[in-house]
């Protein structure tokens, strides 16, 4: 059977879902590194292959503006709004998609 080009292209990691779509799944760290270098860039003196979920934010390149323009990005894909006061104490992408993941899947509970 053959599989449609646009079906292919729906499956490309680097894809952004659309909003129905990020209602539905968690924020990944592979969304999350998307979002961020669409936000602010990439520091090329920082390696985010690897494992980047302890690191913090300040150490991977990105400032308080990035992440606040990363969570309009967010609130934007994912329905998800973070104060600014959460995303002051949000120091690391794990404590960032623990967060937005938490929220997610909060809404998702029967009865929230």
């Amino acid at each position: 059977m053959a599989v449609a080009s646009s079906e292919l292209s729906d499956r490309r990691p680097d894809r952004k879902p659309d909003r129905q779509e990020a209602a539905l799944q968690e924020l990944t760290i592979e969304n999350l590194k998307r979002i961020m270098r669409s936000c602010a860039g990439e520091d090329e003196s920082v390696n985010t292959d690897g494992d980047i979920l302890d690191t913090s934010f300040v150490d991977l390149g990105y400032d308080s503006l990035a992440l606040l323009e990363a969570a309009a990005v967010i609130k934007r894909e994912y329905a998800v709004t973070l104060e600014d006061d959460d995303i002051d104490v949000l120091e690391t992408p794990r404590a960032f998609l623990d967060k937005v993941n938490g929220v997610l899947v909060g809404e998702r509970a029967p009865g929230a």
